[in-house]
């Protein structure tokens, strides 16, 4: 089990005809050796409140710790997020959830 906390984060539904999944798509800055960095987790099988951050334990098993004050995309994020709702196909919804 690996555990991540991502700089930023958001929470995506895609729903495949009648069947709907959340993941959750975290990012990380790099600096200026290490490019920026992404992830995209199994899927979200519970969600955790503890007050300043969730916590979404994945299917898995990874955990991503995602602070409230961290929600949302970086540039780098949204061309990736971008690039996943251009490959999609029509049965195929992608939205961002906003918790």
């Amino acid at each position: 089990m690996s555990t991540y906390t991502p700089d930023k984060w958001v929470l995506i539904n895609i729903k495949v005809g009648e069947e709907s999944i959340q993941k959750v798509l975290g990012g990380w800055y790099g600096g200026y050796l290490n490019g920026d960095s992404w992830r995209l987790n199994s899927g979200v099988k519970e969600t955790i409140d503890h007050g300043e951050y969730f916590e979404f334990k994945g299917y898995s098993g990874s955990s991503y710790i995602c602070y409230k004050h961290s929600q949302g995309m970086s540039s780098y994020m949204n061309q990736i997020y971008e690039a996943m709702s251009s490959k999609k196909s029509n049965t195929t919804e992608m939205e961002i959830v906003t918790l």
